[in-house]
């Protein structure tokens, strides 16, 4: 064999490897920012969920406390109830929040939201129930980890020890 087809055998071959090589980084790139943008689509969805069902929380109190004060102060039956339609949007953003929750890998961030959560329930209904500072607290607690997920190069919070 010639000297020079052996060089273009041996030049040819290491191109192939460098473009098969470059190849495969190429993918497994494109594919770790696949999961970084559907972690960041799912973390922005979940605080929108967040503030979204907190919204609704205080309105549903809102109207709540409305109704209880305008109750008859007679002896007559009373039921503890809201117009349907403020009741439909408690739901709605419920069911928001749970969906936007299943879709989140960061375990600190789900257990931050089922903290608030459990918080918000009493302490956004009826103030009166509970501490509105541990809910701000807890819903702040929230932001953060989102915010510290969001600006992270692998799309999760610091606290978390999750997979890639």
């Amino acid at each position: 064999m010639d000297g020079s087809v052996a060089a273009a055998l041996i030049t040819s071959a290491a191109a192939f490897v460098v473009a098969v090589g470059g190849g495969v980084r190429n993918e497994f790139r494109s594919a770790s920012d696949r999961r970084y943008d559907r972690r960041r689509r799912a973390l922005i969805d979940a605080q929108d969920s967040a503030l979204e069902l907190r919204t609704s929380l205080v309105e549903y109190g809102a109207s709540l406390r409305s109704r209880t004060a305008q109750a008859p102060s007679s002896g007559g039956a009373f039921v503890m109830s809201v117009p349907d339609g403020v009741d439909s949007e408690v739901l709605a953003a419920e069911g928001r929040f749970a969906v936007a929750r299943s879709r989140l890998d960061d375990a600190d961030v789900v257990d931050a939201l089922d903290r608030w959560r459990r918080l918000a329930r009493v302490n956004l209904i009826d103030p009166r129930d509970g501490d509105a500072s541990a809910e701000q607290r807890a819903f702040e607690e929230i932001n953060q980890l989102i915010g510290a997920a969001l600006t992270s190069a692998r799309g999760r919070s610091d606290r978390s020890g999750g997979h890639a």
